[in-house]
């Protein structure tokens, strides 16, 4: 019993002097990006920023991959860069997963210079960050950016990918400009609490030129409450990602943020890493499985893990499609387990689905507008709150467009039954516009014009047609909505006054 106490008491005395460390292996560069640009030429930050990444992952030559981390465990650990970055107005894109097979790279992958070199040229990605998924490594180091501050590549260990203690999102941060909080390359960061700039405060110039982000020696902490324990008048942020305070980094700072943006605006390498403006998917079936089977016998005793089925597709100003585009429910032969495919097109201001376009009985499909950060909308059950998430889908009925079907300024599409009840054309309008009831079998009991603050301007009580034309040009320009009411449900349009 003493042994047992012993041990209790060496292991809360060794938790509250821990060595901050992380085992990270990348270099700043002896000058800032940002200090080499002209005043003048300097880009304005961006308001936000999609960024689009693509997973490698590393498997012997043979294609085994008994070691390497499964395509399910590297889209969970992308999942997990959301609630970090989109605080910041920056978002994540997974554009897909590929493997590389290489013994020289899955068997203990030691990062020195030249083994970094040469995985990234693998498999190289013009869009997007690459990130490289390595089995295991004996170097002491978890991670690099191998492309550099900032950068275009991420190396990461597998353990570091799923141990949850955000290594991936800390090294995808110096990508995007930052340095480690104790950064000394250009000059070490005093201790002050005079404003930033002002007086010996030099953190917009020493450290890693982050106004908000304190000193920090990279001194002990707490590991168990997370708390600095290193003395010295530091009081650094241990829960800052860009420290190297393991198993407590969960934040960025609104400075860190705002430098993130202000490099990638700067930054070519990154600007051609967005989310492009437009994005139209031309005569394409869904899903896209990459890769092998994720198990040959599904069935019990083998354990057949979720395959990859959802799929967010990003435009930032529209998505549309061209041609024969198809979503098919997917229910591999021999499933026990009824996976479906859930897929969105999400976008700031416009989804066009024209003719050809067709999600097939089963599939779970959305259309979102979402005005900032469109690729933090990700896919959850229906029960879930969060409105950074798709809860309600195209789900019961089958869906295909013979005619242009154009959603614009709408926040959600529920159901696709119930969104062609009635149409509005045009919309936008000046405020003359028809709106025809589509269901022939039921005509609602009324029928409301509310503005976007809820109250009503126009209202039809029992109609009797099925076409009506509206004249509302002395409302104002703006949002409308229009409702109508039946027995079982309320279905509602937006239509925008110009």
């Amino acid at each position: 019993m003493n042994k047992i106490i012993s041990l209790s008491i060496l292991l809360t005395l060794l938790s509250l002097g821990l060595k901050s460390q992380i085992g990270c292996g990348t270099v700043p560069p002896t000058v800032d990006s940002l200090s080499l640009l002209n005043p003048q030429a300097k880009a304005l930050p961006l308001n936000n920023a999609t960024i689009q990444l693509y997973f490698h992952i590393i498997r012997k030559s043979n294609g085994n991959d008994n070691n390497s981390i499964s395509a399910y465990d590297a889209v969970q650990a992308f999942f997990g860069l959301a609630p970090i970055y989109n605080p910041q107005n920056i978002c994540f894109v997974l554009l897909g997963i590929d493997y590389v097979d290489e013994n020289d790279y899955y068997n203990d992958f030691d990062f020195s210079n030249a083994s970094n070199a040469s995985l990234i040229s693998q498999n190289v990605t013009s869009n997007a960050i690459d990130v490289y998924i390595v089995p295991n490594s004996n170097s002491g180091i978890q991670g690099i950016a191998a492309g550099g501050i900032p950068g275009r590549a991420v190396i990461i260990q597998k353990q570091a990918m799923t141990n949850g203690k955000n290594i991936f999102s800390h090294e995808l941060g110096h990508c995007l400009g930052l340095y480690h909080t104790f950064e000394t390359q250009f000059c070490s960061e005093n201790i002050s609490t005079s404003p930033c700039g002002v007086g010996n405060n030099n953190s917009n110039s020493c450290g890693d030129l982050v106004c908000d982000t304190p000193a920090d020696n990279n001194g002990s902490y707490n590991s168990s409450n997370c708390s600095y324990t290193g003395g010295g008048g530091y009081n650094p942020l241990v829960n800052n990602i860009m420290s190297y305070y393991d198993g407590c980094l969960s934040q960025f700072t609104t400075g860190q943020g705002e430098r993130m943006l202000d490099v990638i605006a700067n930054t070519q390498l990154l600007l051609d890493r967005l989310t492009p403006a437009n994005t139209t998917i031309i005569q394409t079936t869904f899903p896209i499985i990459n890769g092998p089977p994720q198990c040959n016998n599904p069935f019990p005793p083998n354990f057949c893990p979720p395959p990859i089925h959802n799929l967010i597709v990003i435009g930032k100003s529209k998505v549309s499609t061209l041609g024969a585009v198809i979503v098919n429910p997917y229910n591999p032969i021999n499933n026990p387990f009824q996976y479906t495919t859930s897929i969105g097109f999400v976008s700031e201001t416009e989804i066009e689905l024209l003719p050809g376009f067709e999600a097939k009985q089963g599939v779970k499909f959305a259309a979102v507008i979402s005005s900032a950060c469109p690729a933090s909308v990700n896919f959850r059950s229906n029960n879930s709150s969060s409105q950074n998430y798709i809860d309600e889908f195209f789900d019961q009925e089958s869906m295909s467009t013979n005619t242009n079907s154009l959603l614009t300024d709408i926040s959600k599409v529920n159901n696709i039954s119930e969104s062609s009840i009635f149409n509005i054309v045009p919309n936008p309008n000046n405020g003359s516009f028809k709106l025809t009831l589509n269901n022939f079998n039921e005509l609602p009991k009324s029928i409301t014009v509310c503005d976007a603050q809820g109250k009503e301007v126009k209202s039809i009580l029992n109609p009797t047609d099925y076409e009506y034309m509206f004249n509302l040009n002395e409302l104002h320009n703006g949002l409308y909505i229009i409702n109508a009411f039946y027995n079982d449900k309320t279905v509602s349009k937006r239509f925008i006054i110009n």
